[in-house]
């Protein structure tokens, strides 16, 4: 599994920093499903693998059949992509194949990125974000 982060993006990002915040509340929709991310540690090492799982369920907590695609956010800008960003289809949980693991690369180290699991399912999208900072 690869995971691309643009440098370029990266500088582009840390310069565009600052602005204003929103106070505004997002509208907290009823999602025909639910996902959740799992992973060991907020400071995975770079070099290293970072094992993670989504579980998808109905609001039941049976599974269902979903699609998945990740990204990796700086500043809520999309620096980086997970598996070039192939989306994948599964039922329940998704967890990166054993001999393929997520591995952060030595550039992004030291940066506080947010990895970001967009999961479809049942005509509705979810993004989860998991804020990390690569050691």
């Amino acid at each position: 599994m690869r995971l691309r982060i643009a440098a370029p993006l990266v500088l582009v990002a840390l310069a565009g920093c600052g602005g204003s915040h929103s106070t505004a509340r997002a509208h907290r929709a009823t999602f025909p499903f639910r996902a959740v991310l799992h992973a060991p540690t907020h400071t995975p090492k770079a070099g290293k693998p970072w094992l993670y799982s989504v579980r998808v369920t109905d609001p039941q907590g049976r599974p269902i059949r979903a699609r998945i695609t990740m990204r990796v956010l700086f500043g809520g800008i999309p620096v980086g992509k997970v598996d070039s960003g192939k989306t994948f289809s599964f039922v329940g949980t998704w967890r990166e194949p054993k001999k393929e693991p997520l591995i952060w690369p030595a550039r992004s180290r030291g940066h506080t990125l947010t990895f970001a699991a967009i999961v479809t399912a049942r005509g509705a999208t979810k993004r989860l974000d998991y804020a990390i900072t690569v050691k």
